[in-house]
């Protein structure tokens, strides 16, 4: 098995002709992932006027199910290898017992095509995901979360593979489980249990006839870490 299969894509993608399409997404950066950080923390501007503030940071692993899967000669399926994530995120208050927050986070891996023979590296894959969350706690060493946000791709190569046509920047939907832990002068240390749903699909997939998108699941573990650094009229850090 070499290069970007046949049976993957119903035909040798890089004997294809490149077509201009009508819609076609740019590569992502690091001032774009900036950008959508920068617009997810105006969301907080209100809360933030009138409550303490937060910053935090993670470092975990992401672990993604396949982007692709065919069977037409054999089992093949697109997979994007377990990935380090680092993150950073803002948060205020919304309001007790609520926290709202936005979040940045940028994972680095490998896109892999995998049969019942062998492996193939198509690209590596840098991935941004920005989201908006609102936590409550349960207890106070232990918070649950509902997110939304995007997931922007940025394959470093696309020539001959499902990013040849362009790549695809889609929303996600998820939730979490916090435990925590505070350490006093406004630190709290945790571990963070995230889940993301999101749909994906290329133009590259839908010219070789590949209809609908996946479902694709996003599971990422991680320590945590933050510290308050503006202090409000509302007292004590939420915890």
């Amino acid at each position: 098995m070499s290069g970007w299969q046949p049976a993957l894509v119903r035909g040798t993608i890089s004997s294809l002709p490149r077509q201009d399409t009508a819609l076609r997404v740019t590569r992502c950066s690091a001032p774009t992932g900036a950008t959508c950080l920068a617009g997810l923390v105006l969301a907080l501007a209100p809360a933030a006027a009138r409550a303490q503030v937060a910053v935090g940071a993670r470092i975990g692993v992401l672990f993604t199910t396949d982007l692709v899967h065919d069977s037409i000669v054999e089992p093949i399926s697109v997979q994007v290898r377990p990935a380090p994530v680092v993150g950073l995120s803002l948060e205020a208050p919304l309001g007790p017992p609520y926290v709202v927050s936005a979040g940045l986070a940028l994972s680095r891996s490998n896109v892999v095509a995998h049969s019942a023979t062998s492996d193939v590296r198509l690209t590596g894959l840098t991935v941004w995901h920005a989201t908006l969350a609102v936590r409550r706690p349960i207890v106070p060493w232990l918070g649950v979360e509902a997110r939304l946000g995007a997931v922007i791709y940025a394959p470093s190569n696309r020539t001959a593979n499902l990013f040849q046509d362009g790549a695809p920047v889609d929303a996600t939907l998820g939730a979490g489980v916090q435990l925590e832990r505070g350490l006093g002068a406004g630190f709290t240390v945790g571990l963070a249990l995230q889940y993301d749903a999101t749909r994906f699909t290329t133009n590259t997939l839908k010219a070789q006839g590949f209809a609908g998108a996946t479902v694709v699941h996003r599971v990422a573990l991680s320590a945590t870490i933050r510290r308050v650094v503006t202090q409000g009229k509302t007292g004590a850090p939420a915890r």
